[in-house]
């Protein structure tokens, strides 16, 4: 077997183990879920993830969020915090329709529990996402209920940790020492929609054929159902374009391809190189110099905001907002072939988890 094809083993191995405590994401709404698209998730629920799960992209970028969470964690008990739980886990029943919560971090202090959410993401964005802040308010709301059904009436405040692939750098939503308090209104206001999301879900396996409601957003450019949204359904087929989609796809496949292997022979020309006292080694008529360390100056956006919220201003009235046209090709696995995954996993007859107490739907408003 090949070195790189051990290691996309191991990483999708690694990312099945790392999403194991989520169980059957088919069989209820999760926290992340309640504000997406509906018919994103109700054709994942339907036909199954076509999130590429055999990938090693997707593989990679589940483990670097996982890896993340160990680092964050690690840098929380360096400094002495302690009463740190990790995955925390909440079940609801809102109407008879399974809600889970899964909260990364959850720190208890005496007066105040803080949850945290730890985002991996390739660059920080101005605002976090709509769906993230949703997930956070549904996080923070279910956790508050729950200390209540127990007496404890402590605060319960959340955050989100954005930390950025791309640049290494970090920071914290809704911003640094604000926190996002418990909105029960629309916490009650989605998990009313997750209901109505799970009917049309219910509908459809039951061989239905309903009007799914759509939300367009940024985000439909990643969606991996893209090709069964109503909105795409009136999309001009282009016969003439096969062929060239299908050389395009093949020329990025031996691009990646191309482009892992002049990593390698960089990693081993290095090694050699750098063995050789004053770091130049020449080879025929060409000339290789060891690899030096080069200092950039990064603007700390964090701190021009804080100065400019002293001033009564926001970054976003300094920005200049441009677009640009592209392609964008996005994969997608053919109707018939989701269909077929759907009945397949019918036939395993898996049963859905064991329903929690109900908390939600009689739940205090704050």
């Amino acid at each position: 077997m090949q070195y790189l094809e051990i290691l996309r083993k191991g990483a999708i191995a690694l990312s099945k183990k790392n999403s194991s405590h989520l169980g059957d994401r088919g069989e209820y709404i999760g926290a992340s879920e309640l504000g997406l698209c509906p018919a994103r998730v109700i054709l994942g629920k339907v036909y199954g993830s076509n999130d590429s799960e055999d990938t090693l992209d997707s593989a990679n970028l589940k483990n670097l969020g996982h890896i993340q969470e160990d680092y964050l964690e690690a840098r929380l008990l360096s400094q002495g915090f302690k009463d740190i739980e990790r995955e925390y886990e909440i079940q609801l029943d809102h109407h008879g329709v399974q809600i889970q919560l899964h909260l990364d971090f959850v720190w208890r202090t005496p007066k105040v529990v803080l949850v945290i959410e730890s985002k991996n993401m390739r660059t920080i964005p101005s605002e976090p996402w709509d769906s993230q802040v949703i997930q956070m308010n549904a996080q923070v709301c279910a956790l508050k209920l729950e200390l209540e059904a127990k007496g404890d009436n402590r605060q319960v405040l959340g955050i989100i940790h954005a930390s950025a692939r791309a640049t290494g750098e970090e920071t914290v939503f809704p911003a640094p020492g604000e926190f996002y308090h418990p909105d029960f209104a629309a916490f009650r206001f989605y998990l009313d929609k997750a209901v109505e999301t799970w009917d049309l879900i219910e509908a459809m396996r039951n061989g239905a054929s309903p009007r799914l409601p759509i939300e367009p957003g940024p985000l439909c450019n990643w969606c991996s159902h893209i090709a069964m949204c109503p909105r795409f359904q009136r999309a001009h087929e282009v016969p003439e374009m096969i062929e060239l989609v299908r050389q395009f796809n093949e020329a990025k496949a031996v691009q990646k391809e191309a482009k892992q292997r002049e990593e390698d022979f960089k990693a081993q020309m290095l090694a050699i190189v750098s063995q050789v006292p004053k770091g130049w080694v020449k080879v025929e008529d060409e000339v290789f110099v060891k690899s030096i360390t080069r200092t950039q100056t990064r603007l700390n956006t964090d701190k021009v905001k804080d100065y400019l919220r002293a001033q009564g201003e926001a970054l976003v009235n300094f920005q200049n907002v441009t677009s640009s046209v592209g392609v964008s090709v996005v994969k997608n696995e053919p109707r018939e072939k989701a269909k077929a995954k759907a009945r397949a996993k019918a036939k395993k007859g898996e049963q859905p988890p064991a329903k929690a107490d109900e908390a939600t739907d009689d739940a205090k408003a704050a």
